[in-house]
């Protein structure tokens, strides 16, 4: 069999007919990137490929006991390696991460079904204002590193003159040199770095219609199951535990496919007047049962007490 270079191959696409849709192609090939790791009790956790750490960003594993999986708990991996890349040995029972997205969802679902129009303007609002402040940290940081890229060639110049005129030994002109030079190349990965992300959120646009698709299907959700999961949530991260006030406290961010992370939701982003949202949440919260009562303000983090 002949073997040909992947950059000589010549590939022509949309030539038949797709078996599946784009969108389900594309989420199959996400979870299959997050490899789901079997624990030595041979269970697998529902969170497995989801739950990231938030403060070094490795992945979260389950470990197990095993005559007592209500004790199952996932820890952060970048703290158990021997590189030790994260500072914080917090963790996580599956039993309370289960409850904690489970609510989130409940409150995302509910409040979509009975609000769907405020809730799309929120989320467009929501996004387009942290794409905006993204998008101006990202140009701010490419333009101090071209700056700096800039001076730094001036700085080289002058040294590699001093070195011409005799002023620099040539070692000391060598080890100069290669800290600049050293530093350089670093900018310049990072402004290329910086020019893709850019560019991506210039283009980038929430999917706002493929998310309520999802929502749509969930609006009554009682139990987290697999298919649930991988059809709203892109990644869970968990925050290390905060215990300053004498209490554990562990915040979680939920990232939900084709938007992101929802933060504060708030009528009042809508236009309407504040009486206008007091008098209608209140003819809703009073007409409402007890277990869907929603909030005017909704607050997509969680605290664990």
């Amino acid at each position: 069999m002949l073997f040909t270079d992947p950059s000589e191959h010549v590939v022509f696409e949309n030539t038949h007919e797709a078996i599946i849709d784009q969108e389900t192609f594309d989420r199959v090939q996400q979870i299959r990137e997050s490899r789901r790791r079997r624990t030595n009790s041979g269970r697998v956790g529902i969170f497995s490929g989801l739950a990231y750490c938030a403060n070094c960003h490795s992945k979260m594993y389950l470990s197990c006991f095993n005559d007592k999986p209500e004790q199952d708990f996932y820890a952060c991996s970048g703290f158990r390696t021997k590189k030790r890349v994260c500072e914080h040995s917090h963790y996580i029972r599956q039993t309370v991460l289960e409850r904690l997205v489970l609510e989130q969802i409940q409150r995302v679902t509910s409040f979509a079904a009975q609000h769907e129009r405020e809730f799309v303007e929120l989320l467009r609002q929501d996004g387009a204002d942290k794409s905006r402040k993204e998008l101006t940290a990202d140009k701010r940081k490419l333009a101090q590193a071209e700056k700096r890229i800039a001076e730094l060639d001036h700085i080289i110049q002058r040294l590699y003159e001093d070195k011409v005129n005799g002023v620099l030994t040539e070692g000391r002109f060598m080890k100069l040199s290669r800290g600049y030079e050293q530093e350089q190349r670093e900018l310049q990965t990072q402004t290329t770095v910086l020019a893709e992300q850019i560019s991506a959120q210039e283009q980038k646009t929430l999917d706002l219609s493929r998310f309520m698709t999802q929502v749509r299907k969930h609006t009554n959700v009682t139990e987290l199951t697999p298919i649930l999961l991988n059809e709203l949530v892109e990644r869970i991260e968990i925050h290390a535990p905060d215990k300053s006030s004498g209490k554990r406290v562990q915040d979680i961010d939920i990232y939900f496919n084709f938007v992101g992370l929802i933060g504060k939701l708030d009528f009042t982003k809508t236009g309407e007047t504040k009486a206008d949202v007091q008098a209608k949440a209140g003819k809703r919260l009073n007409n409402a049962p007890e277990s869907g009562k929603l909030l005017t303000v909704m607050q997509m983090t969680s605290a664990l007490g």
